[in-house]
């Protein structure tokens, strides 16, 4: 039984717990620096404990695992105190603010022998697996585009974290990040690329396009805070192609052939909420002693981030410490 520890009591930590909680899984403890809103988490999902601030978690020796649930710019020194007190980690996306940062705890965690791995819960779902095997066995032919977009509308609040470049905001990091990774999932990393940004006026980026060129394919990937339209993802290939709306949590992909017509649906329903998949992962991988996942290996969390400081640096937006 992996016993585990959730630092962050904000919205993402909400659909962690609910699907540990699903999972009969070992809810040891969650810290927040507002103790109320940890009591709270403690209440709706039967934590044994509850801390305000985060050092009593990271000295609670019973916590096997610690899932990070905070602003992308603490993920960097969150998880090196976690590896420092000897516990595997799990750390949302994006793991860190760039690849300097991610290459260090990955080099600390494996000093420490312990398991890290970056909450790209995409990565788990069977439908993406499934899309993924039909892409491979060339059921829509020979990829020729690929088009993905995560997009919803934010009010402005220049208090809100996805508008505050101090902690790490924007739309690369927190949404841009899934678009990138399905094409990476497909097709690797690019040969070249293009980008257009939109930037807010703290700094961060609030819309953005990226092009992706390979051999034979592009991909056209666009996110942004202050467009509404439904977000998805379209593969297509010499004879066919596949559509997913909101395919970061997809239950559903649509394979359609090259007239047109609708051939089959993949579906494959959350037991809970989708987390569970990635959190089985982080179990299985622990109990086998394994010091990262064959699905999010080191590698491929370095190569994103290597990505996305490319496409950052192309924009001149830069982080705090950076």
């Amino acid at each position: 039984m992996v016993r585990f520890g959730v630092i962050g009591a904000g919205n993402i930590a909400h659909k962690f717990s609910e699907a540990l909680k699903g999972m009969n899984g070992h809810l040891r403890a969650i810290a927040s620096r507002n103790i109320e809103k940890a009591r709270k988490f403690q209440n709706d999902y039967g934590y044994e404990h509850a801390y305000e601030g985060y050092e009593k978690l990271f000295n609670d020796e019973a916590v096997d695992c610690v899932y990070i649930a905070t602003p992308h710019v603490f993920h960097y020194e969150q998880m090196l105190e976690a590896i420092k007190h000897g516990k595997h980690v799990l750390c949302e996306k994006s793991f860190t603010l760039n690849e300097t940062q991610a290459k260090h705890v990955f080099d600390e965690a494996k000093k420490k022998n312990v398991f890290v791995m970056e909450a790209m819960w995409t990565r788990f779902l069977p439908v993406m697996s499934e899309v993924l095997e039909v892409v491979d066995k060339g059921g829509i032919g020979a990829l020729t585009r690929i088009e993905a977009n995560f997009t919803f509308n934010v009010p402005v609040d220049e208090e809100n974290r996805l508008f505050n470049k101090d902690l790490g905001g924007g739309a690369l990091l927190d949404i841009g990040i899934y678009p990138i990774t399905l094409v990476n999932m497909l097709m690797g990393e690019p040969k070249s690329f293009e980008t257009t940004v939109l930037k807010h006026d703290t700094g961060v980026d609030i819309e953005h396009s990226i092009t992706y060129f390979y051999d034979g394919v592009t991909a056209y990937m666009h996110a942004s805070f202050k467009d509404d339209s439904t977000p998805k993802a379209i593969i297509e290939g010499t004879n066919g192609k596949i559509e997913m709306d909101y395919f970061w949590e997809a239950e559903k992909a649509h394979i359609y052939n090259s007239e047109g017509s609708l051939v089959r649906t993949i579906h494959h329903a959350h037991p809970i909420n989708g987390f569970e998949y990635e959190i089985s992962e982080v179990i299985h991988a622990i109990e086998s002693g394994k010091l990262e996942s064959n699905n999010v290996p080191h590698k491929t969390t370095l190569s994103i981030l290597r990505q996305m400081d490319t496409i950052r640096k192309a924009w001149k937006l830069e982080f705090r410490g950076e």
